[in-house]
């Protein structure tokens, strides 16, 4: 029997929630057998909840002496988000499909917390831990690297615009509003038109966007995408160098190389090489061989809360001191890839300063042979959180 939308995004969250899995993962397979409406409400009761789950168990934890199981947990919570953050949805219905959706041994649990949920309100914590569903730790390190951290926190809560970049090789123009000569504001139904089917666009953020731009890209140029997959900067790339140059794009995993692969066909692009490497480890086929290094380097996603809050579920502290080790690492072999007077950019989606600006205030010190020309912090306001570094190979 075909589960019913609430029952799908329960399942989903559960997922998410209990066997850590990634929420767009668990969306595009889960949902697959829903109507498009059906689709659209279940994402939305799934991001939603994840978005808000602080704020949401604040809402009722204190009528119970102890917490039910977690399911039940994750059953009141979506529910709770229902109730209090989305519109045109009755509280009856949404009360009464969780009832249903309850252990029996729990239902009555369930029905009077949410009716007393439903009578008092939104209650907001005063915490803007609680209240923007951000770990403690994750508020502190924000406080200590922006004054206008609160700005940032909540920026995160803002339902993302999604942008597209116009594929330049095949239009010149597309029926959306355009903000740059490349760069248009469109909705959730991009990657269902078969525009995009049919090459004529790709789906980038704004801020993403800018990244290529730091790589003074002309035709010719030989160019290093070193942590590519899925491949949306080279594309991007390609696109400025009008598909004359070449670029290799690469990724350690075999099958996050195929998802480059795929789109290149549709995109019409023959300039880019996409082929597996491990950046971690020095190529000696690559030393010297570059006119362009892009380092778009794994990072701790905190620039794109936004989009994928489950990041927030998964980050832990000593996250942050592996992922910097990682992103030295790299960089150190990106290093050795550049001609003399080449570019190397090094760019993340975290606001996180010991990722960014402190990576390369060590990576210059290091590494005296380059200069650093520009960088620049893109904070989440209208688009995603970004950092980029500008450096030149000194002769």
């Amino acid at each position: 029997m075909m589960m019913n939308v609430r029952e799908c995004a329960f399942n989903c969250l559960q997922k998410v929630f209990i066997d850590e899995a990634y929420a767009n993962i668990v969306l595009q397979h889960d949902l697959s057998g829903l109507s498009q409406n059906d689709k659209n409400l279940a994402t939305r009761i799934v991001y939603g909840t994840i978005q808000n789950y602080r704020l949401l168990r604040y809402q009722w934890q204190k009528m119970v002496k102890r917490l039910p199981d977690k399911k039940t947990c994750i059953l009141i919570d979506m529910s709770v988000y229902q109730l209090l953050l989305m519109d045109k949805i009755p509280a009856y219905a949404i009360i009464n499909e969780a009832n249903e959706l309850a252990k029996p041994q729990h239902k009555g649990l369930v029905n009077a917390i949410l009716h007393k949920v439903a009578k008092q309100g939104l209650i907001k914590a005063g915490s803007l831990g609680i209240d923007c569903s951000l770990e403690d730790w994750l508020v502190n390190l924000f406080k200590a690297h922006y004054p206008d951290h609160e700005k940032i926190i909540a920026a995160f809560l803002v339902e993302p615009i999604v942008y597209g970049r116009i594929n330049s090789l095949k239009c010149s123009a597309l029926p959306y509003e355009f903000i740059d000569e490349t760069c248009f504001i469109g909705d959730h139904r991009l990657i269902n038109d078969p525009a995009f089917k049919d090459g004529m666009y790709i789906i980038q953020d704004r801020a993403s966007q800018q990244i290529s731009k730091q790589l003074d890209l002309e035709e010719g140029l030989m160019v290093l995408d070193l942590c590519s997959a899925p491949g949306t900067k080279a594309f991007d790339m390609a696109m400025h160098m009008h598909d004359k140059g070449k670029i290799i794009a690469c990724d350690v995993y075999e099958q996050r190389v195929k998802l480059i692969e795929e789109r290149l066909d549709a995109l019409g692009i023959t300039c880019i090489k996409p082929q597996v490497n491990d950046a971690t480890v020095l190529n000696p086929a690559f030393v010297e061989q570059f006119d362009r290094v892009l380092v778009d380097a794994p990072c701790s996603g905190l620039g794109v809360l936004r989009r994928k809050a489950d990041i927030k579920l998964k980050i832990k502290p000593e996250n942050l001191d592996e992922i910097v080790k990682l992103q030295k690492l790299i960089l150190a072999n990106a290093a050795h890839y550049v001609k003399r007077d080449g570019i190397l950019v090094y760019s993340t989606c975290t606001l996180n300063r010991k990722e960014n600006e402190k990576q390369i205030a060590a990576f210059l010190q290091e590494h005296p042979n380059f200069s650093l020309i520009h960088d620049e912090i893109i904070k989440p306001y209208g688009n995603d959180g970004f950092y980029h570094a500008k450096l030149v190979r000194k002769v």
